[in-house]
């Protein structure tokens, strides 16, 4: 089959979209094309390869940058590929939280969450964390809602709960918070409720408990592609190390 389109890529964009398989990081400086790799590498992938797009995982960190990368996709299969290729679904483009969300929308029994759970969004977070702060009679000008946002927003990505939070606080203002993040998320679960890092933290929680179910994507997804890996946090790394089954 003709791939002419690799006719718009220099050697080494060539080696790596035609990668034959196993890890590959690409290191290039801002403006290179390393973008430009991954969306080729799935048009590649597709027609050249005829691989399953649910085989395919494309991840980024932005809405924007996965719609880019999706209209690429599709833009270059129907530029130089057969009908039969464009008719195809494309694989799933998207955002960490994205796919998570996805993720815990369809196995909601098997991650212990309601079938109707809701997500709430940065302000509904601080929200929270305020009326918390105000029914427990604390000083909001010592513990303002942003600022401890913040903190639990940072130890989820760490993947640290509120035990063991409180287990590493150190002085009575982070114990404070502690409680705080405690009783943070007893009152999102009451409500049915996940923030955006939880999204991540309890789909990495939902494969860390259930090995039939890492076992499964870990055998569809052949293909896992990351932009920008180098700005992935921890609870991002440890979903990709379960994906690509380097445990």
């Amino acid at each position: 089959m003709q791939t002419n389109f690799l006719d718009d890529l220099n050697e080494q964009q060539r080696q790596a979209v035609t990668h034959p398989g196993g890890p590959l990081l690409i290191l290039a400086g801002a403006g290179s094309g390393k973008t430009r790799c991954l969306t080729y590498r799935v048009a590649w992938l597709m027609s050249e390869r005829l691989v399953d797009p649910d085989k395919i995982l494309l991840l980024t960190f932005t809405n924007k940058a996965a719609g880019e990368m999706k209209s690429r996709v599709k833009n270059l299969l129907s530029s130089h590929h057969p009908s039969s290729i464009n008719h195809q679904p494309l694989p799933f483009s998207g955002t960490f939280h994205s796919w998570c969300a996805w993720i815990l929308r369809k196995h909601a029994a098997r991650a212990g969450l309601k079938p109707e759970w809701l997500i709430y969004d940065e302000e509904d977070r601080r929200q929270l964390i305020k009326e918390i702060i105000s029914d427990s009679k604390l000083n909001s000008k010592k513990f303002r809602p942003n600022s401890v946002s913040a903190i639990i927003s940072e130890a989820k990505n760490e993947m640290v709960t509120p035990v063991e939070y409180l287990g590493l606080a150190n002085g009575e203002w982070q114990e404070t918070v502690a409680k705080i993040y405690g009783e943070y998320q007893k009152r999102l679960s009451q409500s049915g409720g996940l923030d955006f890092d939880d999204l991540l933290f309890e789909t990495v929680r939902l494969f860390n408990r259930d090995d039939e179910l890492l076992s499964r994507y870990q055998e569809q997804i052949k293909y896992l592609l990351i932009d920008e890996y180098q700005d992935t946090n921890s609870v991002q790394y440890k979903l990709a190390k379960l994906l690509s089954g380097r445990q």
